[in-house]
């Protein structure tokens, strides 16, 4: 199954004590194919630079 990833799920896949990672790691784990805008990308990096600071 081919995915287009949002922010949510990358953020929630990465946060292993988050409500819906089990959720995110499941659509992950089951796509033969991720499709990752770069928008995306550019926020997931500013989330985790913002919790690791």
């Amino acid at each position: 199954m081919r995915v287009l990833v949002d922010t949510n799920v990358l953020v929630y896949d990465t946060i292993e004590d988050s409500e819906y990672h089990s959720n995110a790691s499941a659509i992950i784990d089951n796509a033969t194919e991720l499709v990752i805008p770069s928008i995306v990308v550019h926020e997931y990096v500013w989330i985790l630079a913002r919790r690791l600071a």
